[in-house]
């Protein structure tokens, strides 16, 4: 199943940019608080059975290479309401990161 950020039904504070389409090669959402945590984006999606899935996070923090600790646009992924314990957006900056975690 692919979930996009972008079809969220509730973006939170995050937005919705469209402007590095052709390299992202889709919109995303942006978190930019000017320096304050913002409000979360969230989703329901129902599963068609029971399964172990493998979850997939594109990610890119655009202003990690200016300076990553402090940068915006780190996030977890709740899924039923429990964090995934991977911090994603977290990387050295540079390209897109892939992460995959294995739920239990």
């Amino acid at each position: 199943m692919l979930v996009e950020a972008a079809r969220f039904h509730d973006y939170g504070g995050w937005l919705l940019d469209q402007q590095f389409m052709d390299q992202m090669g889709a919109p995303y959402l942006l978190a930019h608080g000017l320096g304050e945590p913002v409000a979360d984006a969230k989703t329901c999606v129902d599963f068609p059975r029971i399964w172990a899935y493998r979850l997939w996070v594109r990610t890119k923090n655009w202003a990690a290479p200016v300076n990553e600790a402090t940068a915006p646009g780190k996030f977890h992924v709740k899924i039923n309401g429990r964090p995934i314990k991977t911090v994603f957006g977290a990387g050295q900056g540079g390209g897109s990161l892939l992460k995959d975690v294995c739920p239990g």
